[in-house]
């Protein structure tokens, strides 16, 4: 069997196609990839090494995972989810956090649980980190899945980071620009 490319884009997406994810297309996404995994098994048997195989085995359940977790907060859609999307953030970008973002600080006096941003500003990213899911041994009150988040120097020189998905460009490429996450529970967490 020829190597397996597993394209993290999800096919549903906004007017302005920025890729998105819905809990439904990840549960395709994880039914797609059960196909590819059983004939991963019958080429490469149980007992057998195979990376490939271990590999799609393992996306299928970050995929379930991911859509169980946005059933389970309210969200119909977003540009990331846990490990899924590319990032398109970079070190030294200038990007704008949106209105309704959560901010989180390393400062003493920050609330543990973020301060909700009531106007966008510009930023300079210092850095990005992909999203993941939390085995069960680790998690803090219910939460598996951690979107990637963007990181920048805050005043005083605490850092400060927000989810990605209430991030989008400035400038010339605008291409990340729009929605970042839709909530059942509210017609729009911002836009």
């Amino acid at each position: 069997m020829e190597n397996v490319v597993i394209n993290n884009e999800s096919p549903a997406s906004t007017s302005n196609d920025t890729p998105r994810f819905t809990p439904e297309s990840l549960m395709k996404l994880a039914q797609e990839l059960d196909q590819i995994h059983k004939n991963l098994v019958v080429e490469h048997p149980m007992g057998t090494h195979s990376n490939e195989r271990y590999d799609v085995h393992n996306k299928i359940e970050k995929a379930l995972e991911c859509a169980t977790w946005m059933e389970s907060q309210k969200i119909e859609s977003a540009r990331f989810v846990g490990p899924f999307g590319s990032v398109p953030f970079k070190k030294g970008m200038s990007v704008k956090i949106l209105p309704g973002a959560t901010i989180k600080s390393t400062a003493p006096n920050w609330p543990k649980e973020g301060k909700v941003l009531k106007r966008g500003y510009i930023v300079s990213v210092h850095r990005v980190s992909q999203g993941y899911i939390l085995e069960p041994g680790y998690r803090r009150d219910g939460v598996s899945v951690v979107n990637p988040e963007v990181y920048w120097a805050g005043s005083g020189g605490y850092w400060r980071w927000v989810d990605a998905n209430y991030v989008e460009t400035v400038g010339s490429d605008s291409s990340t620009a729009g929605e970042s996450v839709t909530s059942r529970s509210e017609t729009k967490v911002q836009v």
